[in-house]
């Protein structure tokens, strides 16, 4: 078990990240790699801003980085036995073995573990690619590519026998520490013909404290995989998030991804989709609730690259209070992508006047043989459909409630799961009562 010595302020300096690199014990390819994210950071104009959102309140210098993390047991929080568990806090986390009956079909190997044993793919993947995120697209790509603590490495591969249950894998991130910055990436290969589930949500055991997350998931579906992926993003409601959702999809893979958008100060997802050859599916379905002063920036791109895909983009949400949601969305069809099937969908609805939300989709058609479109609204609750309940005995909080869920609906119908839409719905609970 190794224990935590100290923690370092890296985003303050390079003294500080030359501080914290020290500590670290690693080979000098992977010191050489985090060197370069750091420069790529440096070489960033700022933190990334725009006419619509500004991180205002932002002091990353302020947040501390633990040099190493414990390896602990895993905490007794009810979590769902349908699933293999990654726990993972600010200063640690465990990892449950895989049982027998998914040995063959499910890996999941900790960073930490595959450079102590001389694993040649984390070093070829960030050297010769085919790493998602671009650490030189912004500061907060270039941190989590190079200045994470540990992150993980996930393999679905296909199981022997065809009507055996896939496997499951839930990932669940606690932040259990104030003015902590937790950096920490996941990699995931669907290989040809696997089928699988991933679960990653998180938690804080204090919804008042200020916190740096940086999390990102890089998803390689092979071909004919099916993969469901299916996100809950409930961090301490003061927290700055910056979360990365990259995919490439090949030859008639499946990919169902579904995300609830519940926690942080200020969000910012950027959601890059790759529908890369013939049959290539993707189904991506967002649902935001936002509350008090809660912000989040949503950039949605959907690049169709091969012939014969398919992609469908649903966004519902709901802003209360003065509350803010910027969706930025993308459909872009490259010259190859003949008989392409595409649709981006954004429908937000405003609680009262201090709330307020922008949309912006767009397309980007160069292929000539194509459906391809989208819609987007933002609006308030009917006043009519609000009177019609009141007149039927409803009071006024339980008549807008179940106007907001039938908004809804349609999002959270939409997911795969029925424990994900379990969870999607009591976060719209906690929210509501707050």
């Amino acid at each position: 078990m190794t224990a935590v010595v100290s923690t370092v302020h890296i985003l303050r300096s390079r003294e500080d990240f030359e501080q914290w690199l020290r500590t670290q014990s690693e080979p000098a390819w992977l010191q050489e790699w985090r060197r370069h994210c750091w420069q790529s950071a440096e070489d960033q104009p700022g933190w990334p801003e725009s006419r619509y959102t500004r991180l205002r309140g932002f002091q990353p210098e302020v947040y501390e980085v633990p040099t190493a993390w414990q390896v602990r047991p895993r905490p007794d929080w009810g979590l769902d036995p349908a699933y293999v568990w990654v726990v993972v806090r600010d200063d640690g986390l465990s990892v449950d073995p895989v049982p027998d009956r998914w040995a063959q079909a499910l890996r999941v190997r900790r960073f930490r573990e595959m450079v102590a044993a001389g694993d040649e793919r984390l070093r070829r993947f960030w050297e010769d690619g085919p790493f998602l995120v671009d650490p030189a697209a912004s500061r907060p790509s270039a941190y989590l590519n190079g200045l994470w603590t540990d992150g993980l490495w996930v393999e679905f591969l296909p199981a022997d026998g065809a009507s055996e249950t896939p496997p499951a894998l839930g990932i669940r991130i606690q932040r259990t520490l104030p003015q902590r910055a937790l950096i920490f990436p996941i990699v995931v290969w669907a290989h040809p013909d696997s089928r699988g589930t991933l679960l990653v949500e998180t938690e804080s055991d204090d919804p008042e404290w200020t916190g740096l997350l940086m999390t990102g998931l890089q998803v390689f579906s092979g071909a004919r995989s099916e993969l469901n992926i299916q996100c809950i993003w409930n961090d301490a409601e003061e927290s700055f998030d910056f979360i990365f959702h990259h995919a490439r999809i090949e030859r008639d893979a499946r990919l169902s991804w579904a995300t609830g958008w519940f926690g942080g100060r200020i969000t910012q997802g950027r959601h890059h989709m790759r529908v890369t050859e013939p049959g290539a599916e993707l189904s991506d379905v967002h649902v935001v609730f936002g509350h008090q002063r809660q912000h989040f920036d949503s950039q949605i791109f959907i690049q169709h690259t091969g012939p014969h895909t398919k992609s469908h983009v649903l966004m519902r949400g709901v802003m209360k209070d003065r509350a803010r949601n910027v969706f930025y969305g993308l459909i872009r069809l490259e010259p190859v992508a003949q008989n392409a099937d595409a649709y981006l969908q954004d429908h937000i609805m405003l609680l009262n006047p201090g709330a307020h939300s922008d949309s912006i989709p767009a397309l980007e058609i160069e292929a000539n043989q194509v459906r391809c479109g989208h819609s987007a609204s933002v609006g308030e609750i009917d006043e009519e459909q609000l009177f019609y309940l009141q007149s039927r005995g409803l009071d006024e909080m339980t008549a807008r409630k179940l106007i907001v869920e039938g908004f809804l609906a349609p999002a959270i119908e939409a997911i795969a799961l029925e424990d994900v839409r379990a969870r999607i719905r009591q976060g719209i609970d906690r929210k509501w009562a707050q």
